[in-house]
């Protein structure tokens, strides 16, 4: 009998003869076509296999994204019932680049998820939040304040849509698995994490200033470099939704208790950091802001050219599952101080950029076949606004309640 010539595969000859107790490997689900701005699934097929690239914008959360194409595609097929999911959560503070995926690419969400993602923001030196963001910097005492329930930070275990832990004086909730952060000498020594169930955290309860004239740009790249690392241990935050022996951490937080959690193994490839006013911090030319600083330079602390910033802006390449609101705030523990998050932008997931994303209410429109005018538009935006305040006042008013 004839036999073939062909060679066989390195993937066919392991497939051949499987251990009889092995299971047979699952292939990965393949990645669904990508609708970036511009393109929508062919006529008639909107129930297809599909990952539509969105650039969600400022209040609006990801369920609320998710929930508005799923409207649109349901009036584009007469109420034909079409799984729809998002790849990660961003939370409505944040905004930028969220893949939607349609039909059966909902299947290759995790794989997504799995993607590095970039993001661009800017934190705010001197002030630590309870939240470590925006969100809480205006709470002066009272777990209720600040209406920080936050369950749109759940999926922020998938997605990193940016957190952080600590103060100046607390300790860092981010350490380095390796020895290259340990040269960081300029940075305050790291105490041991807090017990478990610590109450009457004030830190919890209101946001604490600190001093920041003194944090120099030197300072800031060096702090950015200890937190750059491929393995890092990072706690979540307090105010999150992740739920520690069956209670959600926020829960927690708002009666002013300090919470035992288990750190997480991320990994942050690229963290660079810029005062305002002066280039981003280890780009271009020239030695860095550790060499100006030599040269009498010092940044914008001590160059004389005017009054300090404490806005520092920033862009992190970071895995799954990285807050970046916690990257934020121990950046500024790590420089001297402390700092909360104040603008957050994903750019990028994996190789899909937020410049080839569709703005939410062009995609839904296009998706439902409307044309209208930017009168009609704007009129539209605006009360898409007034239901989404209602809506978050009627949540806090909810969470108010139960705690």
């Amino acid at each position: 009998m004839a036999s073939s010539s062909a060679p066989l595969s390195a993937t066919s000859v392991a497939s051949s003869s499987p251990p009889p107790s092995a299971k047979t490997a699952k292939p990965p689900t393949p990645l669904p076509p990508l609708v970036p701005r511009g393109s929508l699934p062919p006529e008639n097929d909107w129930a297809s296999a599909a990952a539509y690239l969105i650039d969600k914008p400022l209040g609006w959360s990801s369920h609320d994204a998710c929930a508005k194409l799923r409207g649109a595609l349901r009036h584009r097929t007469r109420n034909r019932k079409i799984k729809v999911g998002h790849a990660g959560t961003l939370d409505p503070l944040a905004t930028g680049l969220l893949v939607v995926c349609v039909g059966g690419g909902t299947k290759a969400v995790d794989q997504f998820v799995a993607m590095e993602k970039e993001y661009t923001g800017t934190l705010r030196l001197g002030l630590s939040t309870p939240s470590m963001d925006l969100e809480t910097a205006g709470m002066t005492g009272g777990g209720g304040e600040g209406g920080s329930g936050r369950g749109e930070r759940a999926g922020a275990g998938r997605g990193g849509d940016g957190d952080a832990e600590g103060t100046a004086g607390p300790s860092s909730s981010v350490s380095s698995l390796s020895s290259s952060s340990s040269s960081f000498s300029s940075s305050p020594s790291s105490p041991s994490p807090p017990p478990p169930s610590l109450p009457s955290d004030d830190s919890l309860v209101r946001a604490i200033p600190h001093p920041w004239e003194h944090v120099t740009d030197a300072d800031l790249e060096r702090a950015a470099r200890s937190l750059t690392s491929s393995s890092l241990l990072q706690s979540p935050p307090m105010f999150s939704a992740v739920s520690v022996k069956g209670e959600r951490l926020y829960l927690a937080a708002r009666r002013g208790e300090r919470v035992e959690r288990p750190a997480r193994e991320i990994s942050v490839t690229r963290f660079d950091v810029r005062r305002r006013g002066s280039r981003l911090l280890g780009e271009g030319e020239g030695g860095g802001a550790a060499e100006r600083e030599r040269e009498g330079g010092g940044g914008a602390a001590a160059g004389g050219e005017g009054p300090p910033c404490p806005d520092v802006d920033f862009r992190v390449a970071c895995s799954k599952g990285t807050y970046v609101r916690v990257l934020a705030a121990d950046l500024g523990t790590a420089a001297g101080t402390a700092a909360h998050l104040v603008a957050l932008r994903r750019t990028r997931i994996g190789a899909a950029s937020v410049e080839d994303a569709w703005p939410l209410l062009d995609l839904v429109a296009a998706v439902r076949g409307e044309e209208e005018t930017p009168e009609e538009r704007e009129q539209r935006e605006e009360r898409e606004r007034a239901r989404r305040r209602e809506r978050e006042q009627q949540r806090t008013r909810g969470m108010d309640a139960r705690v």
